[in-house]
Parts: C-alpha cells; sequence; structure tokens
C-alpha cells in the first residue's frame, strides 16, 4: 500500500444512525465553528454518561466532512483496556497497515503528515491520563489534522477547548423540528413511540393528549406535565401489551398519585 493513500475507499467510516437526531443544532454549529478556526486543534466534548456525546460528535462529523478532504474518522474507544491500543485502534479506522511492530505510534504519525483529517476519539475518560500523550504528539506533530474527543472529563491536555454538553433544552426554540415541543419531549415521544408501536388503529400508541400535555412545557413547573403525560403514554402501552400477552398491568394508578418537581 502507498503511504501517499488512504486503504479506506470511503472518506469517512462514521457510524450508521438509524434514528433522527433531536435538538442539537445549535451544538453542532458550535462545533463546525471551532472546527474552522485554526487555532483550535483539539476539541474535548465533556459531560456526564447518556448526555449524547457520541451522537452528537457523529452527527458533527457528517456536517464537517466537507472541511477534511482526507477524510472524518472515528475510533471507538469503549471497547480498550489500555492506553497502548489506542494507536492500533486509530490506525484500524484509517485502514493503515502497519510495515513492522516496532515504533507503531511513529509509523501512524508519519502515516497522518500532511494530512487534513479529522480524528474522533470517542469514550477516552478511561484512558486517562496515560493518553495525553499521543494526543500531545498528535498536536505537535500534525498541524492539519483536528482532534475532537468525547470524554466525562477534561483531559486538561495542552492547547484543549473543552465544550460542556448538557441535557436536551426543555423550552421550545424556533430550530426545533416541531417548534411547539422541548427538545427533550421530542426525544422523549420519539423512544416511547418506537417502543410501543402500533396500536388500536393509531400510528404510534402516544396518544394526542399527551402529546399535547408535553407540547404545551414552557417552565421547569411543566414537568410535572410531562410526568402526567408520560404515566398516560406507559399506560396506554401497558393496557395494548396485555391485551396482547405481553405483560400485565400490576395496578391502576390512585388519585392520590402525583408528579412531583423539584426546581
Amino acid at each position: 500500500m502507498a503511504e501517499d493513500s488512504l486503504i479506506s475507499t470511503s472518506l469517512h467510516n462514521l457510524p450508521t444512525q438509524l434514528i433522527p437526531i433531536v435538538g442539537r443544532e445549535k451544538e453542532i454549529g458550535d462545533l463546525i465553528g471551532l472546527l474552522k478556526n485554526p487555532e483550535i486543534r483539539l476539541i474535548t466534548l465533556h459531560g456526564f454518561g447518556g448526555t449524547g456525546k457520541t451522537r452528537l460528535a457523529v452527527e458533527t462529523g457528517h456536517a464537517a466532512l466537507d472541511l477534511f478532504p482526507d477524510g472524518v474518522w472515528f475510533v471507538a474507544l469503549a471497547p480498550l483496556g489500555s492506553p497502548e491500543h489506542i494507536v492500533t485502534a486509530t490506525a484500524a479506522a484509517l485502514g493503515f497497515s502497519f510495515q513492522s511492530h516496532k515504533d507503531q505510534q511513529r509509523q501512524l504519525i508519519h502515516f497522518l503528515q500532511s494530512k487534513k483529517t479529522l480524528l474522533i476519539f470517542d469514550n477516552l475518560e478511561h484512558l486517562l491520563p496515560e493518553s495525553t500523550s499521543l494526543v500531545e504528539e498528535i498536536q505537535q506533530h500534525l498541524p492539519e489534522t483536528r482532534l475532537l474527543v468525547t470524554s466525562r472529563q477534561p483531559l486538561n491536555a495542552p492547547w484543549e477547548m473543552v465544550y460542556p454538553l448538557h441535557g436536551l433544552d426543555y423550552e421550545t426554540s424556533p430550530s426545533s423540528l416541531n417548534r411547539d415541543m422541548p427538545a427533550a419531549a421530542q426525544l422523549f415521544l420519539q423512544h416511547l413511540s418506537r417502543v410501543a408501536g402500533p396500536s388500536e388503529g393509531r400510528t404510534g400508541s402516544v396518544p394526542p393528549k399527551s402529546v399535547r400535555s408535553l407540547g404545551g412545557c414552557r417552565s421547569r413547573c411543566c414537568w410535572r406535565q410531562v410526568g402526567d403525560a408520560s404515566w398516560n403514554v406507559m399506560r396506554s402501552f401497558r393496557k395494548s401489551s396485555a391485551a396482547s400477552g405481553f405483560c400485565k398491568p400490576k395496578r391502576k394508578r390512585s388519585r392520590n398519585d402525583t408528579a412531583v418537581c423539584k426546581l
């Protein structure tokens, strides 16, 4: 294989997403703006588990394909048990074959020399702090390479730009797919529709009343409406499941059941 070309025929290896992303338009725009800044070469997408760091990084990679003529490459680090395997995992993502087992990190750096690429290191937190040495070497020797890292904690590495990620917005915004419903509620209904499936002649088993309840939330206290709507959705799902023999409802909701709203 010639070292000046990638084995992969595609310019990316980004995972295929079967479900549309909800919300996050602003975050994707922010990250694209950071990637266009020549002075920023390392971006750490930092947040708690479950906030959607990986999905946001993948969607940003798709949006950034035109910025990197030599490709956008996703490196899944969660399965790795040691920082020593990051180099081989990166080479596998790129489709690069080492010429020998000696000094593989230097071979990888030499291969990426002068290439304008985006490397997405996903789930780096459990490989810290030892993995920062590779990150720093990439920064020092590959001026055209950009790093987008997802991690539950910042890397504390030189030239790092930390982008904190929080949960989805619970208030409506003009950029939302549904302007009458917060992004968090849209995601909730999307997952409920997938779990419950079609029933009782509707395209989905989410009651229209529940949709209206979620769509009307415009304040923190309105999360009580979300709780009530959630209960209605799950109750409808359990009834249809019980009718089909999938499960049996344990009890009916009491009038004393209330949704707690903590501000």
